[in-house]
């Protein structure tokens, strides 16, 4: 026996050590035994006492005595510190952390120290929960331990998530798995805070709204009050708001009203400005050149430009029923003559008297001099000549005065211009191309001698054509040839009418073919002129009495 091979001493020791691991083993609940194996005695100091090699088999390892069971476990821990499972005496897995080496300080010994542990206690300890499983395996993928039944987590695996890790001491992998209940408990709670949360926003800003409203209501009052609406329009009578953005948008309306205003204030004199500047030959010298300075202009050379308005008759008086043309042509011709010559010149012009009177003046550092200001003046006025012409069918005569320096030479200047105007001297003007209204009157013979065919030709399209207005031509024609215009055309559509029919032509090809809109237009004018239908013409054979006069 192993207890009659030791000494008193000896026995006394293992009492002793036997004590101090009964006392461990009650300061840590998950420690069932702590055990030093002695592998060349072949026994066992534990909580229970010192015993041999086949009792520690029979008490611990759920075996028969058998020494060779012990032999065997003993060889099996080969490594300096290692941690193993065991089967215990009730069935259950047991850890077992043994260390093989010890150090007494007096050397080493063989004996082997082990510190059982009941698994399913201890990790029961740091997991008890019903939605979270700790699971230990070994490099095989053996369950070492495990707090919950491996068949039951494999069977509903779609309701858990695991997470894994290596263990960095053993061979085993520790895997935490955690029921898919939690994360949809943890949703469902934000769901519900976060709805929680803007219903109570929604109420908290109603609320605010409704405070700010009530608390805003008098300084809406008296806004309206200062901006005259509530006054005006009767503050109980309406919506406040509605009430300030009516009030709010009549102010705007004014200042718009008000601009234009100040705008047709500064353009009135600005005219008399440099009317006055045209037109007083004994002005103060000093006053002009005030006002030559604030206009923008330098004394390098001044001249002045006159435009006849195309809506003056031959007296310079307005004619009746052109007034508004009149006007709305002077502002035209201001702002487009402005407009291409302010690119060559200082230009300000003048809508104060019949005519529009522009005073120009040669700027500082620019290729523009005395030498050729008047083929550059020239060359402006003719394209504004010109995109008066394409927009409004008119043409504008142009007079030019000299070049002279100093600003009490601006009225000379003008006075020049308005005799090259009065003598009909227009630059690029159709009437100082044309020798007389005789010579204007054969052009208008030949171009409805070319057009008579088209059936929209009247006195309207040939003034287009020949950039006039209809009523001055008209009056030109009527008195160089004593007949209207108008009758004019119809005559020339008749002669080519009797010409056809002698051809033997229908009634219907006549009206085309003479320029008239169809066969009724034909027989009316036809019979109005010649006294009798185009059809009793042909029937009687009476060209000859009725030959054209012109």
């Amino acid at each position: 026996a192993v207890k009659g091979s030791m000494s008193t001493d000896e026995q006394l020791i293992l009492i002793t050590m036997t004590g101090r691991l009964q006392k461990l083993v009650m300061n840590h609940p998950s420690i069932e035994d702590i055990y030093i194996l002695f592998g060349e005695s072949s026994s066992v100091v534990s909580t229970k006492g010192h015993m041999s090699g086949e009792l520690f088999s029979e008490l611990y390892l759920d075996r028969e005595k058998d020494q060779s069971d012990f032999d065997k476990l003993f060889e099996n821990l080969s490594e300096t510190r290692a941690i193993v499972t065991v089967k215990g005496k009730d069935g259950k897995d047991k850890l077992l952390f043994h260390k093989k080496t010890l150090d007494t300080g007096l050397g080493h010994s063989t004996a082997v120290i082990g510190i059982q542990i009941d698994s399913a206690k201890l990790l029961g300890r740091l997991y008890d929960s019903e939605d979270t499983h700790f699971m230990v395996l070994d490099k095989t993928g053996g369950i070492v331990a495990s707090t919950g039944e491996y068949d039951e987590i494999i069977a509903n695996r779609q309701k858990y998530e695991s997470i894994s890790r290596e263990s960095a001491v053993t061979d085993w992998t520790y895997v935490y798995i955690i029921s898919t209940g939690i994360y949809e408990a943890s949703a469902r709670s934000i769901q519900i805070k976060t709805i929680i949360g803007l219903l109570i926003c929604m109420i908290l800003g109603i609320v605010i709204s409704i405070n700010m409203s009530r608390r805003n209501y008098n300084p809406i009052k008296h806004l309206l009050e200062i901006t005259g609406a509530a006054a005006a329009m009767g503050i109980e009578t309406g919506n406040e708001y509605d009430l300030l953005k009516r009030r709010v948008n009549n102010l705007y309306n004014e200042s718009k009203v008000i601009g234009r205003e100040l705008y047709q204030n500064n353009q009135t004199l600005k005219n008399l400005k440099v009317f006055s500047l045209i037109n007083a030959s004994a002005m103060n010298m000093t006053e002009g050149d005030e006002i030559v300075d604030d206009m923008g202009l330098s004394g390098l050379g001044n001249t002045v430009v006159l435009f006849r308005n195309p809506y003056l008759d031959a007296s310079g008086t307005v004619r009746d029923g052109d007034e508004k043309n009149y006007e709305l042509l002077q502002s035209v011709l201001v702002n487009i003559f402005e407009e291409i010559a302010g690119e060559h010149f200082g230009v300000v012009s003048t809508t104060a008297g019949v005519s529009v009177a522009s005073v120009i003046s040669l700027l500082p550092g620019n290729d523009i001099s005395e030498d050729n200001w008047k083929d550059v003046l020239s060359a402006d006025i003719r394209k504004m000549q010109e995109v008066i012409n394409e927009y409004l069918h008119l043409w504008v005569d142009a007079g030019v005065g000299n070049l002279h320096i100093g600003t009490e030479e601006i009225h000379q200047a003008y006075l020049e211009a308005k005799e090259a105007l009065k003598a009909e001297y227009a630059l690029n003007s159709r009437k100082s191309n044309n020798n007389s209204n005789e010579m204007f009157c054969q052009e208008i013979r030949d171009y409805i001698s070319a057009n008579y065919t088209d059936p929209d030709l009247n006195i309207s399209q040939a003034a287009i054509h020949f950039g006039i207005t209809p009523s001055y031509m008209s009056k030109i024609f009527k008195m160089e040839t004593g007949k209207s215009l108008l009758a004019y055309i119809s005559e020339v559509r008749i002669c080519a009418a009797k010409e056809l029919l002698e051809e033997g032509k229908t009634i219907a090809q006549v009206a085309e073919e003479a320029g008239f809109r169809d066969s009724a237009a034909l027989i009316r004018i036809f019979k109005k002129n010649v006294g009798m239908t185009p059809g009793q013409f042909r029937e009687i054979g009476a060209f000859s009495g009725f030959e054209n006069s012109f």
